[in-house]
């Protein structure tokens, strides 16, 4: 199903990055449901669409934990296939935790311990490229904001 995607979504994403003339960075998403016959796993799919399209990934991290969470997958399988010379952005954001233990991409709330310890991986593997904290509901105070942002410095200052 996903492996017969690859050509459309790649040339779909390669018509976009030649009409904008800028490299143009296709974003892993949160997910909730999976195809009961998948053919490939997300990240193969997301890999496979960034190497035919010749576009970029624009990596979140959140996103990336909160489907491992939900779908039960390894998180690092997914960061050891990321083709990191392509990566144009990572995000990281906070999310909800439902009280059936669904990971919910909300943006928030402050990022959570296990995200950061992830950008901390994923920055030994492939830094540096640039990061962006999505903080786009509940919006606190702006020393707030810039807490998480210096905490980002300093997770890639212990790599």
């Amino acid at each position: 199903m996903l492996f017969r995607s690859v050509p459309y979504v790649a040339a779909r994403a390669r018509w976009v990055q030649e009409v904008i003339g800028i490299p143009f960075g296709i974003e892993n998403l949160s997910s909730y449901l999976t195809w009961r016959r998948g053919d490939l796993k997300e990240w193969e799919f997301y890999r496979q669409v960034v190497d035919a399209s010749g576009c970029w990934y624009m990596l979140d991290i959140n996103n990336l934990y909160i489907s491992s969470i939900n779908h039960g997958f390894d998180a690092m399988e997914y960061l050891r296939s990321v083709r990191w010379e392509r990566v144009l952005q990572v995000h990281l954001a906070g999310h909800l935790v439902r009280p059936d233990g669904l990971r919910h991409d909300t943006h928030d709330r402050p990022v959570c311990e296990e995200v950061w310890a992830l950008y901390q991986k994923a920055w030994r593997m492939g830094g540096p490229f640039p990061t962006l904290i999505e903080w786009d509901d509940r919006i606190p105070p702006l020393e707030t904001v810039l807490l998480e942002a210096a905490r980002a410095v300093d997770v890639r200052s212990h790599v």
